[in-house]
C-alpha cells in the first residue's frame, strides 16, 4: 500500500478526496502517468495540465469547479462516474450492442438479439446505479 500523502495545498487534498476509493497507483494507470507524478500534484508540489485536469474529471465524474476552486458540490447529478462518458445515449448504446449481437448470433447463441440486448442494457444500467451509490458522499448512499 502507497504511503500516506502530505497534501499542502486545498487543490491537492481535492485530488486525493477525488480519487478515492481508489489507490494512487490504479488512479496513474488510468491517467496514463507515472504514480511519482500523481504523487507531486497529490503532495502540491506541481498540478496537472490542463489536459489532464479533464482527464480527471472523465475518470472520477467530479466537477472542475470543485477540484480547482472547491466551489459547488463534488459531484453534481450530472457529473461523470469512473469509466462513464458524460451523455450516455441510450439508443447508441442499443444500436452498437445490437451490432455486436449479429456476431453471437453467428457464434451459435440461443438468445434473441432484443432479449440479449435488454439484458445487457439491464446489467449496464445496475452496474451505473451501484457506481453511482459508491461514490456518493456516505450521507447520501442509498440503503
Amino acid at each position: 500500500m502507497a504511503r500516506p500523502l502530505k497534501p499542502e495545498t486545498a487543490f491537492s487534498s481535492r485530488l486525493i478526496e477525488a480519487r478515492l476509493p481508489m489507490e494512487r497507483e490504479q488512479f496513474a494507470v488510468h491517467l496514463g502517468v507515472p504514480k511519482t507524478t500523481l504523487g507531486n500534484w497529490e503532495r502540491g508540489r506541481s498540478e496537472p495540465p490542463l489536459e489532464m485536469l479533464e482527464k480527471i474529471r472523465r475518470i472520477t465524474g467530479v466537477s472542475l469547479d470543485w477540484l480547482i476552486a472547491g466551489v459547488g458540490p463534488m459531484r453534481g447529478d450530472s457529473a461523470g462516474l469512473p469509466g462513464l462518458a458524460t451523455g450516455y445515449n441510450r439508443n447508441l448504446m442499443q444500436a452498437l450492442i445490437e451490432v455486436h449481437l449479429e456476431q453471437a448470433e453467428s457464434m451459435g447463441v440461443t438468445l434473441t438479439p432484443e432479449q440479449l440486448s435488454a439484458m445487457i442494457l439491464n446489467t449496464y444500467d445496475k452496474n451505473v446505479a451501484d457506481l453511482h451509490n459508491l461514490m456518493a458522499p456516505p450521507a447520501a448512499k442509498s440503503a
